[in-house]
């Protein structure tokens, strides 16, 4: 019997060790896995000081800029300051750039998980007994939301929304039914169609979707609407012939009448100088008729002791005595001074005589008339938020690579997302009813692992601009407090252009220093004693385009808030960031202080850098990370790594213990066990 229970035990040892080398795991290479491994080792930085700062006009009213051509400024210094009321118009510009931004990467994320779902053509496909196709009809939409519309599900269309209105592209939502989401927790999604044609097919497309939170609609809104100047200044200006001084004496005394009445009290014009202004302010532009007002001067010569000249009205509202006054109507601008007898009078003649009296010299005095008005004045208007039925489309222009937010009021009510997502009516299955899901089928391994990596690539692209875009959105708040923009550096401003004339974004004020360009950057904890002070970096601007190289001067100690979201993808958030300064090699390189910068370590592109793996090839027990690798013998050994951050929530960095020419097996199941045999494939079977 012992004998019996030995060959029995030795018999199931044997049958496990068959079942755990008897099968075969299939493994896949590292480089057909891995996220464009250095392409996410990237740092981000900004141009701190150097030669060039650009001031650029943001989406506000200019109340005052405190700087000309040539001025010597120095770091702190206010260059220009904006209406803090209306510079929310730029915050808002911003959230909605980051909004749309956030909704498009979003939108990449699902694209991948959804293109990693799909069955490859090597599997075949429809049951091998034919399809039939099931026609789902018509999407019902609305041409209007009301009160009494219901919607559907939110959930049950995919959305993280309460409800979904399906929408036609001129649909109108009632301002009841926004009333009523208002101050309410609930959020609805309306989105648009359109009709395309689809390869030859008329098919109805989503081109966008709004996302309305009850607790985000306003109850009063404040804008900035121009008005006309409804007053004017009328300046009086007399001006003698070329080298004739003033008759020793005589002050001419100038008054201003609208019809008979006068408008101020009399003003001296000449007396000390061959010039004299006599500005009379606040007149009305209009009169009660609503025709421009007219006026006229009322000149009179006034000697050395005589009386001071009369009012030009009478006692009794009548005008006083004509030939006490010289009344000069704006196209009457001239008067000639007997410098014999010291008359003022509108002619050369004098009165009684007959033609021109040539034995008296005369001189001209020019009067000069004109009326000032005040540049454009802005009247802030506050109103009820949702006075009237709102019309989705109103701000969107359609392209045919898709739909954008255009016009001074590009927000709604909320937060607008660009699509592009046909409408599935017909829907396919084999002969047993099993559905053939999307486009399973229809692209091969190779086809679908493209697909996804350049759906990748479109999600760094976005994430650049995503974090340039919040990087904005930081640098705008602290001008929003006080409505200044300061100098970045010390130097001589090169540059100012008018802001009246200019364009929202264009360069309106330049400062140029002599600083050499020095960089901040941020490195995240995993990552910091792996850079020190003398290293090289590469340097990149998306901005101005330019590229150097950086030497590393300083690495800090502690770390700084202004570095959070600083990585690429989904970083962990609990991650710290280190500040990183060096100073730029090429002290001719055209960057500009502020802008934004991609920094990585010089040859880290070359030495491999790191892995980005999807995290489903990761696992993690008491002993730390580990992946199943094939090893030099064929067969699945456990490999312990060290991983870093987390990218989009849906890779992994690998700084260590695995390399890009290792092949890993999907460690779950009962196919991934150690010591098992393995077969390569070149990419799994999603």
């Amino acid at each position: 019997m012992a004998a019996v229970a030995l060959l029995a035990a030795a018999a199931l040892a044997f049958f496990i060790w068959r079942g755990r080398t008897g099968g075969v795991a299939e493994v896949y290479p590292v480089s057909n896995l891995n996220v464009f491994g250095d392409d996410y080792a990237t740092m981000s930085g900004t141009i701190e000081a150097g030669k060039v700062q650009e001031v650029r006009l943001a989406n506000g009213i200019v109340n005052e800029m405190r700087v000309k051509e040539g001025d010597k400024v120095n770091e702190g210094d206010v260059l220009m300051v904006y209406d803090t009321e209306s510079y929310q118009i730029t915050l808002l510009t911003d959230e909605a750039k980051i909004a749309v931004l956030e909704a498009s990467l979003n939108s990449a994320k699902r694209e991948i998980s959804r293109l990693s779902g799909l069955r490859p053509s090597e599997q075949g496909g429809g049951g091998g007994g034919g399809t039939r196709t099931i026609d789902h009809g018509a999407l019902k939409l609305l041409g209007s939301v009301t009160s009494d519309s219901q919607g559907v599900d939110g959930e049950e269309y995919g959305s993280e929304c309460e409800r979904v209105f399906l929408c036609t592209s001129d649909a109108v939502v009632s301002a009841d039914y926004l009333k009523s989401l208002r101050g309410t927790n609930r959020s609805v999604e309306f989105r648009l169609y359109r009709e395309e044609m689809v390869e030859g097919v008329s098919t109805q497309v989503c081109f966008g979707s709004w996302i309305v939170n009850g607790k985000d609609l306003p109850k009063t809104v404040t804008s900035y609407e121009p008005v006309d100047p409804v007053i004017a200044n009328v300046k009086v200006s007399a001006q003698l012939d070329d080298g004739v001084e003033w008759p020793e004496g005589v002050t001419i005394s100038a008054q201003l009448l609208a019809g008979e009445a006068a408008q101020g009290d009399p003003q001296d014009l000449g007396a000390d100088a061959e010039q004299r202004d006599a500005t009379f302010k606040n007149l009305p532009v209009k009169g009660q008729d609503g025709k421009d007002a007219a006026y006229a001067v009322d000149v009179k010569p006034v000697r050395e002791g005589a009386d001071e000249p009369a009012d030009p009205s009478g006692d009794d509202g009548t005008s006083g005595d004509d030939e006490e006054k010289l009344v000069l109507s704006e196209d009457l601008d001239t008067l000639y001074v007997d410098v014999e007898t010291l008359e003022v009078r509108k002619t050369r003649e004098r009165e009684g005589s007959e033609g021109d009296d040539e034995g008296a010299e005369t001189h001209v005095i020019e009067l000069t008339y004109a009326k000032e008005y005040p540049d454009t004045l802005y009247k802030k208007v506050t109103g009820e938020a949702i006075a009237d039925d709102w019309q989705l489309s109103s701000n969107i222009e359609l392209k045919d690579d898709g739909a954008s937010l255009v016009g001074p009021d590009e927000y709604g009510y909320g937060k607008f997302y660009p699509r592009n997502e046909a409408y599935e009516r017909f829907e396919i299955v084999d002969s047993e009813g099993n559905v053939a899901e999307g486009d399973d089928f229809s692209y091969s391994r190779a086809e679908i692992a493209q697909m996804i990596a350049d759906k990748q690539r479109e999600m760094r692209t976005t994430d650049i601009e995503l974090r340039k875009a919040r990087l904005a959105y930081q640098r705008d708040q602290i001008t929003a407090q006080t409505g200044e923009v300061k100098a970045d550096i010390s130097g001589t401003v090169t540059k100012v252009v008018p802001y009246d004339d200019a364009k929202v974004d264009s360069v309106i004020i330049e400062v140029r220093g002599d600083k050499a360009y020095t960089l901040v950057t941020y490195i995240d904890e995993l990552s910091r004693d792996g850079i020190h002070v003398g290293d090289e970096l590469d340097v990149y601007s998306y901005e101005s385009g330019s590229s150097s190289t950086a030497r590393v001067t300083e690495v800090l100690d502690a770390p700084s808030a202004d570095g959070a979201g600083m990585g690429f993808g989904d970083v962990n958030p609990n991650s710290s960031w280190y500040p990183v300064k060096a100073e730029i090699l090429d002290k001719e390189a055209p960057f500009v202080v502020g802008e934004y910068c991609d920094v990585r370590r010089l040859g880290q592109e070359e030495s491999g850098g790191d892995i980005y793996l999807p995290t489903m090839f990761v696992r993690k027990d008491a002993q730390g990370h580990y992946v199943l690798v094939a090893g030099e013998d064929g067969r699945l050994e456990r490999r312990q790594v060290t991983t870093g951050k987390t990218l989009w929530g849906m890779y992994l960095q690998i700084s260590s213990g695995l390399t890009v020419d290792d092949s890993v097996a999907f460690p779950y199941g009962k196919l991934a066990v150690e010591g098992m045999q393995t077969e390569q494939v070149d990419y799994p079977e999603y």
